[in-house]
């Protein structure tokens, strides 16, 4: 019998990616996402801003979920609520973080899938939490 310590985490789940492993967003710090891959998160797709959104952590509890504030050209979205850039949204557990437009709002252009996240308050082994701080800290 082995004992894998777990621990709860605020982390992002893809939905645009099947496969993908959640990204464990850190305690206390900043999360940067966008196309740069200098960001915490990086997504590659062309309509994400180098620098699409922050998100702010200020507690790894149940109660302390994070806040996104939007920092595109194009706005981030929050369950399809668009905000603009420089606003700030305080989010909760099952929130949908869409970094690109609705297909109808895309002006007749191919539609692809959503880059989009839910976020989750989720057990994950300590080793996984730790590597994904030590990531996330410079």
């Amino acid at each position: 019998y082995i004992h894998i310590k777990t621990t709860m985490v605020w982390q992002l789940v893809a939905l645009h990616s099947s496969g993908a492993a959640p990204a464990p967003l850190p305690e206390r710090a900043l999360a940067t996402v966008g196309r740069r891959p200098n960001n915490d998160i990086v997504c590659r797709d062309l309509a994400v801003s180098g620098r699409h959104c922050i998100f702010y952590c200020e507690g790894g509890g149940e109660h302390d979920a994070p806040s996104v504030e939007d920092s595109s050209t194009n706005g981030t979205y929050v369950n399809d609520d668009k905000l603009t850039k420089g606003q700030k949204r305080r989010l909760v557990s099952g929130d949908i973080i869409s970094l690109t437009k609705h297909a109808e709002e895309t002006d007749g252009a191919a539609a692809t899938p959503r880059v989009q996240f839910r976020l989750e308050y989720s057990a994950t082994t300590a080793a996984a939490a730790a590597a994904a701080q030590a990531a996330t800290t410079p």
